[in-house]
Parts: C-alpha cells; structure tokens; sequence
C-alpha cells in the first residue's frame, strides 16, 4: 500500500501528540513494507515559499517552509493556497492508495481537495479542534474555557481578541469589554472579522464532509464535534498505542512510598495549568508533608509563563525545573515519578503522556473532563479534580499520601494500555476496508 501523510508537524523538528502519531503510522507501515511519504510544514517565518524533501526512516519527508504572516495571515493557517501548490507534485508523483492527514491544522482545505482531485480517499484523526475552533484548542485568548462556536460573533471577538490591544481590554475591564463588543457588531472591523470567521466555518466543513474517514483517539472529541454540527457519517474511534522502552520495567508497590515523587510532563504554558500543581504543592511543603515535584518542559514554550512559576516555586527546594527531555526518555523520566498529574484547563483529547504513564504503572491525577476523564478513572486508576480548582488538586494529592491503601489500590486498577504496533493495525485495518468499498486493489 502507498499512503501519504499530512500532518502540521513531524519530528525531529516537532514532537507533540500529532507529530508523534504520524510518526508512529510512518514507521510500522515501512517496517510492515508499504510505502510512505510525509508531507509536513518546517517553518512558519520563510519569505521565500519553498519545500526540502529528506530521506528519514525508511520514508521522504516533504517540509513546506513559507512566511504565516504574508497576506491574510488568518486564511494561512486553515486554507492557504501555497499548500495546495506544494503538495499537488508531491500527490500526481506518488502513485498514492490515500492520504491520511493527522491533526488538520495549517494544511486544511487545501490538502483534502488536492488528495480528492487526484482521486485519493482521505482519512483524517482528529487530535484537538482545529475544524471548528480557529484557536484550536477552545480556550479563549485569556485561557478560559469555552464550550464551542455557539456564534460567529463570539468566535470572531475571541479571534480579535488575540491582539493586544483588545486582549488587554478583557483583562482590565472584562464588564467594560462585553459592552464594548455589544456596540462594535455593526463596525466594519468586526463585520469583516465575522464574515472571515464564518468563511472559515464553511471551508472546514465542507473539508470534514469530503473525508471518507474520521478517526478520533477519544469518544469526547467526537461527541464535541457533533454537538456543534460537525458530526461525520463515517467516525471512528480508535485509542493511541504507545510502546514502552524494553529496558524499562514499571515497579508495582505494595506500600505508598515515603516520600511521593509527583510530577508534571508537557508544554509548559498556561492552558495546561503547571500554576495549580505549583500551588497546591507549596501548600503540601508548607505543611510538612514528605513530597516533590518534578517539572519536565521547555522553557521556551512560554518564557514569561516559565519564570512566574519559578518564582512562585523559588523558597520551595523540592519543586524542581527539569527542563526538556528528549522522546526517548520519556520512560526513564516516569520511572523516577510515583505520580503523574495533567491540570489541564483545556479540553485534552488523548493526552499521550496519561497513555505513557499508565504503560509504566504510575497512576494518575488529572483535570475531571475531555480525554483525560475519560482516561483516569476516578479511584480506580488514578484520581480527578476540578478544572482550575487548586485547592481540589491539593485535595487529592493530599489522599494519595496519606489514606491507607490508596496508592497501591489505584496501581493496580490501571488499565492495559496498547502498544503502538496494535492501534497503526487498527489504522491499518480500516485503510483496508476504504480501499475495498472503493474498488482499488488492496496490498
């Protein structure tokens, strides 16, 4: 079988839940003979549009480069013409059986109805909510949740309100702001950023129509979409797999440990709240209690964010920067973790680090919604708290520590999490069935 994959990123340039799944499909597909190509996105800050294709694993990798903020900057990052030119010779030279795009983002319409010109099925897994939220993650700019595109109009203010000068407006004077969008509706800004909003609505939903295949890594996601409209015929799900090192083995406890080792894993950026573990921590030192914290994330991915929470940890020495790691050390950074916790204050779909930590036998404590409830199963596999609730994190922390029983309890009611190999099968298996139903030979 020839397949194409799409997706916004790849590896080793970027490496996070996307850009990680569509390496795991490129692999075990070469190493099971088919043939593979990726068609990715390098950079977003070249004048000079252009693609470098490199041989890596087994496989070509196709990297787009182009300048994000030349033109309409808010077309470019959902239907940019430059994608369709470049990926177009890259389709008519490839011979290709389908296209499966990962994630959607930045590469958009172009690419589906380039793959559906050339006469290419398309399947597409769905890793957050590029299609229906043009900030991809439904969080507002000043990181509250939001529920979903209820209206152009509110999703047009929450775009505008990427730029400074409103974003600054909300924070100061949130009662003064909602008066101030109320009489704006009839402004030509705000008309034009509406009638670009709902562009944008149309051109992703007649995408998601165009798709033979939806895959989804959490029923959540799917039940999200369709809840606004974006339901598709032909949905599946299908959970990550993940493959632990082989010179990794996880430790069953009998006992909880003396001193609790949690940790974080991840971005470190506001949506994923490191603040609420920072503070319900501190209160834990504050009161004697045996723990530390390990926080493993780049620096960079928010410089003001990641200093912050420096000196709000500065008097507590058991609160510990790690920094990056790479992939590959993910399992003997959980090996040195009693407890992982994700506080997410977004909607996570799948979080691959709660698969990970689970593979390695280390409950977890996370955010009660999205992926990660559906994941951590409260007092059987780890523990739940409330979204932005510090206090109610400290809570649960607190119990691991200290209820009797508690912590070898939730070790052993965590689920078998599948390795890689039989989840890219399950791909597999339904790429099978699409080539079928269309009439095309399958290898």
């Amino acid at each position: 079988m020839r397949v194409l994959l799409a997706v916004h990123g790849f590896p080793p340039l970027q490496n996070t839940g996307a850009e990680r799944a569509a390496e795991r499909i490129a692999t075990w597909l070469v190493s099971h003979g088919h043939y593979v190509e990726v068609f990715t996105i390098g950079s977003l800050d070249q004048d000079i549009p252009h693609v470098v294709t490199t041989e890596q694993g087994g496989f070509r990798v196709h990297r787009l480069s182009f300048n994000s903020h030349s033109g309409n900057e808010f077309l470019n990052l959902y239907d940019n013409p430059l994608v369709g030119a470049a990926i177009k010779p890259v389709l008519e030279q490839g011979n290709f059986d389908l296209m499966h795009m990962i994630s959607g983002y930045l590469l958009g319409g172009q690419a589906v109805r380039a793959a559906r010109r050339a006469g290419l099925p398309v399947v597409i897994t769905l890793t957050e909510f590029f299609f229906m939220c043009p900030r991809l993650n439904l969080m507002h700019a000043n990181s509250s949740l939001c529920v979903g595109p209820e209206s152009t109009e509110k999703c047009a203010r929450c775009v505008l309100e990427d730029k400074r000068r409103y974003y600054y407006l909300n924070e100061a004077a949130p009662v003064m702001a909602d008066k101030f969008w109320s009489m704006a509706q009839n402004t030509d800004f705000a008309q034009r950023k509406n009638q670009e909003v709902q562009l944008r609505q149309q051109v992703l939903h007649n995408t998601l129509e165009q798709v033979d295949l939806v895959i989804a890594p959490s029923r959540f996601i799917l039940e999200k979409y369709a809840e606004f409209g974006y339901a598709h015929p032909r949905s599946i799900f299908i959970q990550h797999g993940v493959n632990r090192a082989q010179d990794v083995e996880p430790v069953l406890a009998s006992e909880t440990p003396r001193r609790m080792r949690f940790g974080f894993m991840g971005q470190i950026k506001p949506h994923k709240g490191v603040d609420l573990v920072v503070e319900a921590m501190k209160v834990l030192l504050d009161a004697g209690r045996q723990v530390e914290l390990a926080i493993w994330g780049r620096s960079k991915d928010d410089p003001e964010y990641y200093r912050n929470l420096q000196r709000s940890a500065r008097a507590h020495d058991a609160i510990h920067f790690c920094g990056a790691f790479d992939g590959a050390r993910v399992w003997n950074v959980l090996q040195e973790m009693d407890v992982l916790v994700v506080p997410s204050r977004w909607f996570e779909n799948c979080p691959t680090v709660i698969l990970e930590a689970f593979k390695m036998r280390v409950p977890v404590i996370a955010t009660n919604m999205g992926g990660m409830a559906e994941l951590v199963q409260h007092e059987h596999s780890g523990l739940t708290f409330a979204v932005n609730d510090a206090e109610d994190l400290r809570a649960q922390m607190e119990r691991i520590i200290s209820e009797p029983g508690l912590y070898p309890r939730l070790q052993q009611g965590i689920p078998y999490i599948k390795d890689g190999s039989e989840e890219i099968e399950e791909i597999y298996a339904q790429y099978q069935s699409l080539l079928a139903e269309k009439n095309q030979p399958v290898a």
